[in-house]
């Protein structure tokens, strides 16, 4: 199983010699540019997708995500949905680790190589989820977890923790029962809010828990060796790692930088081996034949209208904006143009969304002067001023 850099980005471009992750790159170094230096790196806590790329590279939950869209094993070697969906048994790996760098180790006392339990147990995964669900903790990802039996109770403070139905039966056994059969709960799991938590460690950090390197520990592929303010986020192959022996490449380096218009030159010269860019910088360099570029659709950018508004509550009046929006010119902003209001990249159940609940087009018009005349004439109007409230671009 190969393990790759995990991001989110609209188009991803990799030099042919990182394509494959074959033994040959297993030591070289993958450069990905970053938009911001993250505040913290607590799991339970983040937001941003700067900060999920490098979680999901540190750390690894009870399932992962294959290539192809499916859940596949992670902590959780195999599990059972048993009552009707309701009751998930998940059976941990024995040999999944917590790697604690000595500067961690210092918080835990001079003999925690002797006296730190470090193995990656199901209370580990216990604790993660009761955290997450504390009000205080004000987990963003909470809402994730809110098929869990009396998890919307938890996190409003209702119910005391110990009522989640989330159980530790012995080390490596989890169980986790849901208020109702949710088809999508595996997929819930791969959010850097299920992500297992020590909480030996954690009360050792004293509140400082994803603050800096010397506050964290790592279960995943990577772990972070360097983290230099408003610079770059060097990640290792973590030795620790059960799977070790297949993590290619040797390091990640995130190198922060905001500038878009940048990154293209950046890949040109070698210096990112991989990084998001533009629609237009893609197409620039699909037409050089010496790159692999990957897009596809994360985000859909739409016009919503307001159909309460005196003048927008006109089918014809809606279909003359929509009509004279220019979309050429909108491709140049936002690349693509956009079959429907379902991004093609949306999974649910293993399938695309899209495909299963159907597409939802946009307003076809040709002749919206005449679309605008009409819903004047129906509104008894003979103009209308309104407000668009539109995002920088």
């Amino acid at each position: 199983m190969t393990k790759k850099l995990v991001a989110s980005a609209l188009v991803l471009v990799l030099m042919f010699l990182f394509t494959a992750c074959s033994s040959g790159g297993r030591d070289e170094q993958i450069i990905y540019p970053i938009d911001k230096d993250p505040e913290f790196l607590d799991p339970q806590i983040i937001s941003s997708d700067c900060a999920k790329n490098i979680i999901a590279n540190c750390f690894e939950g009870l399932v992962t995500l294959g290539e192809d869209g499916s859940i596949l094993p992670g902590c959780a070697e195999t599990w059972k949905i048993t009552d009707g969906g309701l009751t998930y048994t998940f059976n941990l790996r024995r040999d999944a680790m917590w790697r604690v760098s000595p500067a961690a180790g210092a918080l835990l006392g001079e003999d925690y190589a002797e006296s730190f339990d470090a193995r990656v147990t199901a209370d580990d995964f216990v604790f993660a989820f009761k955290r997450a669900l504390r009000p205080e903790t004000k987990a963003p990802g909470a809402k994730n977890l809110y098929s869990i039996k009396n998890a919307l109770k938890v996190h409003s403070g209702e119910l005391k923790e110990s009522r989640l139905g989330v159980k530790a039966k012995d080390d490596y056994t989890l169980v986790i029962s849901l208020e109702w059969a949710d088809p999508d709960f595996l997929y819930s799991l791969l959010d850097s809010v299920c992500m297992p938590c020590n909480e030996e460690f954690f009360e050792a950090t004293a509140g400082r828990y994803g603050l800096s390197t010397k506050y964290l520990i790592y279960n995943g592929p990577f772990y972070m060796n360097n983290w230099a303010d408003d610079n770059a986020i060097t990640l290792k192959r973590n030795d620790k790692y059960y799977d070790t022996e297949s993590v290619a490449p040797s390091s990640l380096y995130f190198s922060i930088n905001s500038e878009q218009e940048t990154r293209l030159k950046k890949i040109q010269d070698g210096v990112y081996h991989i990084a998001p860019l533009t629609d237009s910088q893609a197409e620039e360099l699909e037409a050089l034949e010496k790159y692999s570029v990957q897009k596809y659709s994360s985000t859909v950018v739409s016009l919503i209208f307001n159909c309460k508004d005196t003048y927008f509550s006109n089918v014809n009046v809606r279909r003359a904006v929509a009509g004279s929006f220019d979309h050429e010119a909108a491709k140049s902003f936002f690349g693509t143009e956009a079959g429907g209001v379902i991004p093609s990249s949306m999974i649910v159940s293993e399938e695309r969304y899209r495909d299963s609940a159907g597409n939802i087009g946009r307003y076809e018009n040709s002749e919206p002067s005449v679309s605008l005349d009409t819903g004047l004439s129906e509104l008894g109007v003979k103009g209308a001023e309104v407000t668009i409230l539109c995002l920088n671009e």
